[in-house]
C-alpha cells in the first residue's frame, strides 16, 4: 500500500476503523502520512489523526509549574516514561479555555477506584448499578463508569493492573 499501512482493524462494537502507518519503520514524516490518507480517504472518513497521548491538566494534581505535585509521583513510571511534564508545561504556555471534557480510556481497564479517580471518574446517568438490566437502552449492561469490552461486562477495573 503506497500509504504504508502496517495493520488495519475494525472494532465492531465502537463501529471505528483503526489503521496503523508505518512511519517510525520507514523514516517518512506521520504529518506528511495524514496529510495522504486525508487526501486518498477523505470523503469517507469522520476524523483521521495522529495517535498522540492525553494529559490532565491542573484539576488533577498538577503544580502551577507544570511539574507534578503527586506524592506517589516516583511509582507512577508510566507518567514519567510519557512525558508528562512536558505536556503540562505545554498546556500552561497554551492556557486552554476550562471545559469539561469526557476522555474514554481504550485500554485493558481501569482503576476507578483509585483516590485519584474516584471522585473524577464519569459516570452513565442513565444506568442503575448492579440491576442487571441496560437501563438508558445504549446496548451494555450496567455500564455505569463505562464497559469492559474484553470480558463483556460494565465492570471497567483494570483485570492486567
Amino acid at each position: 500500500d503506497s500509504l504504508g499501512v502496517r495493520s488495519w482493524q475494525h472494532l465492531q462494537r465502537i463501529d471505528m476503523d483503526v489503521a496503523e502507518l508505518g512511519c517510525e519503520h520507514d523514516g517518512s514524516d506521520p504529518k506528511e502520512a495524514l496529510r495522504r490518507v486525508r487526501e486518498r480517504y477523505g470523503r469517507s472518513l469522520e476524523f483521521a489523526e495522529l495517535d498522540q497521548v492525553v494529559f490532565p491538566t491542573a484539576a488533577t494534581g498538577q503544580s502551577s509549574m507544570g511539574a507534578p505535585n503527586d506524592p506517589h509521583w516516583a511509582s507512577l513510571w508510566g507518567m514519567q516514561r510519557t512525558g508528562v511534564e512536558t505536556a503540562w508545561s505545554r498546556l500552561e504556555v497554551l492556557q486552554p479555555s476550562p471545559t469539561t471534557t469526557i476522555v474514554a480510556v481504550i485500554d485493558t481497564g481501569v482503576k476507578w477506584y483509585h483516590e485519584d479517580l474516584v471522585s473524577a471518574l464519569w459516570t452513565n446517568p442513565g444506568e442503575i448499578p448492579g440491576n442487571g438490566i441496560d437501563d438508558d437502552g445504549n446496548g451494555y449492561v450496567d455500564d455505569v463508569h463505562g464497559y469492559d469490552f474484553a470480558d463483556g461486562d460494565g465492570n471497567p477495573d483494570d483485570d492486567d493492573g
